[in-house]
């Protein structure tokens, strides 16, 4: 009976995506009207040293415990052969619930100005019930 259901549902799946029902995805770039203003540098060089290849990162993590995911972003640093034309930082957006995002880096004191950061992971590490940040970073 298991297998039948399962050949029945296999059935049903395919007929139901067939080429003329499915509809095409579009996607639209929200990240301004959202509040989200960031822009990652991944240091290159004409040499790729390893950290360069290991840049970035981005965690969702409730940082205000308010039930909303925010989101925190990760960037590199000046380096001997990368010399950026704006100071580089991390950033921190509060999720304001309605689709919108506040930059709380500062106020938090997160932005991790000159740490050439290598990705961020969440999770509850210390078993308290609340979500923490490991960030991976090169002083």
């Amino acid at each position: 009976m298991r297998c039948v259901r399962f050949c029945v549902l296999l059935i049903v799946v395919s007929v139901a995506t067939t080429a003329e029902d499915l509809v095409p995805i579009r996607f639209v770039d929200r990240t301004a009207a959202a509040g989200i203003v960031f822009k990652h540098e991944n240091a290159r060089s004409p040499e790729r040293y390893l950290i360069e290849t290991m840049a970035a990162g981005a965690a969702w993590i409730d940082f205000d415990n308010d039930g909303k995911l925010d989101l925190y972003l990760i960037n590199s640093a000046p380096t001997k052969v990368f010399q950026p034309r704006t100071p580089l930082r991390n950033a921190l957006y509060r999720n304001n619930g309605d689709g919108t995002f506040t930059d709380v880096t500062v106020k938090a004191g997160v932005a991790a100005t000159g740490i050439f950061g290598m990705g961020a992971a969440v999770g509850d590490y210390d078993n308290d019930g609340l979500p923490g940040s490991v960030r991976d970073r090169l002083p």
